[in-house]
């Protein structure tokens, strides 16, 4: 496991707002929020690249927004 400041950053960034997403999923009763904030929380454990760790952070955080569209 790599203990890189900049990718714990980007970790604490995108988990702070899947709790976010979460929380309120939770109270509105929205599944794809609440999923969506799950997945945001749960994915930094298991990425090593700070690319990928931005990519997929900023899909799951928009996927909210682009699933209420559809």
């Amino acid at each position: 496991m790599n203990f890189d400041w900049p990718l714990l950053i980007v970790g604490l960034i995108f988990s702070a707002v899947g709790f976010v997403y979460f929380s309120y999923g939770k109270r509105t009763q929205s599944f794809n929020i609440m999923m969506c904030g799950l997945a945001l929380m749960v994915y930094t454990y298991f990425v090593d690249s700070m690319s990928v760790s931005i990519i997929i952070g900023l899909v799951l955080s928009a996927l909210p927004f682009i699933l209420r569209w559809w």
